[in-house]
């Protein structure tokens, strides 16, 4: 109990000189990128422009989805915002998975980047044979901190439900997190939680300049989707990333979030489900949930049908006739 005190007064008075030393933090709006937090201590590594999306507070990390980003949580549902708080005493995450390209670069932190690993989103792959210890590789290390650690090691074994885990010196059930110096491990990992007797944040920063913001506006993502009423025909998606496959004009018929689609109709359109409150279906390709309109008159069997994952990094296209 005396322990528990002492270092609970340790981690009160680490906080309190944070909050001096920060400015009052911008809320993230839900579905906005978040603002430049431009006086934290890990703007000044590796050129800045770094946008939270993801922090933690005296525990590992809650999102179980490989770090691709799909998992949100810690909404304020009073004013539909993210903290936006590197030092925030609570957890969230950012739906972010729209925002990551392959060559995204990204920064696992503590709460003040004393220790934090950089790499790049196309790294973070899980590993078919067991694992994967890529940081071995100095190349797949973009920038590290400079606290003497050196064979830092990312595991990405698709055997464990907390993995990815980045950390500074390897990851070993039997070390204890002070030799491991983990940064990141997923899906409320109960061990390893030393590393926050000191300092309780954890944060994952992903890089992205105000010209990629414009960029991103213009031509990737559907800013405000149109959703579709009944019997009528979608509009067409203009900035989404399909659009620029066979000419475009692709229309969205169907969707689904993290499982497979739940229609039985052979592919054939006559099923419909998820309609939203006021009747319309969402088309959004972002859209957190399942749902399908009827579109069995808008297809014969010439027609092109494309299927892809989110932004059509993978893809087919094929006719309506041969997929039957």
């Amino acid at each position: 109990q005396l322990k528990k005190t002492f270092y609970q007064s340790l981690i009160n008075n680490y906080k309190n000189k944070k909050k001096k030393e920060m400015s009052t933090p911008t809320p993230t709006p839900y579905g906005e990128i978040p603002e430049l937090i431009a006086n934290h201590p890990c703007q000044g590594i590796y050129d800045g422009d770094w946008r939270l999306v993801r922090h933690s507070y005296n525990k590992w990390y809650k999102a179980s989805d490989y770090m691709n980003g799909m998992e949100e949580y810690g909404l304020n549902i009073t004013d539909n915002t993210y903290p936006n708080d590197a030092y925030y005493d609570g957890e969230y995450s950012i739906y972010f998975y729209h925002l990551l390209g392959h060559s995204t670069e990204i920064l696992f932190s503590d709460g003040d980047c004393n220790e934090y690993i950089i790499t790049k989103n196309e790294w973070i792959i899980p590993d078919r044979h067991g694992i994967n210890e890529f940081f071995d590789d100095e190349d797949k290390v973009l920038n590290q901190s400079s606290n003497g650690l050196s064979d830092a090691k990312w595991y990405s074994r698709t055997l464990y439900s907390y993995d990815p885990a980045i950390c500074l010196k390897g990851f070993d059930t039997f070390r204890s997190d002070e030799s491991s110096h983990c940064l990141y491990i997923e899906d409320d990992y109960s061990a390893k939680t030393d590393r926050f007797d000191t300092n309780p944040y954890l944060n994952v920063w992903i890089k992205i300049t105000q010209e990629e913001i414009q960029k991103r506006n213009n031509k990737l993502i559907p800013l405000t989707p149109s959703p579709t009423t009944p019997n009528s025909i979608p509009r067409i998606i203009k900035k989404h990333p399909c659009q620029k496959l066979l000419n475009g004009n692709w229309i969205l018929v169907r969707h689904s979030y993290k499982q497979y689609h739940p229609a039985r109709d052979k592919m054939d359109g006559t099923e419909s489900y998820g309609e939203l409150d006021d009747g319309t279906y969402p088309n959004d390709p972002y859209y957190h949930g399942t749902y399908s309109i009827k579109f069995d008159d808008l297809i014969n069997f010439e027609t092109n049908i494309l299927f892809s994952d989110g932004k059509c990094n993978d893809y087919i296209i094929t006719q309506s006739k041969l997929e039957r």
